[in-house]
């Protein structure tokens, strides 16, 4: 089995990760945690996240493309 791979998703600094796999993991007050990926209106699985403020979804194959270009 292949391993996971990570990245940092853009516009969040460090406090949100993708993995290639799909899941989105956030990182806060030294804590990681898994995030829940609903289905949006259109039954695609998304994600909220939040920063200064600002709280954003987005669909997990928008994250996944853009990080990793997929």
């Amino acid at each position: 089995m292949e391993r996971e791979h990570w990245r940092y998703i853009k516009g969040y600094g460090k406090m949100y990760q993708i993995s290639d796999r799909g899941r989105v993991r956030s990182f806060n007050y030294g804590r990681q945690t898994i995030l829940k990926t609903p289905l949006n209106h259109r039954g695609k699985p998304c994600v909220c996240l939040s920063f200064n403020g600002w709280t954003q979804t987005y669909t997990i194959a928008s994250l996944i493309e853009s990080a990793f270009g997929k």
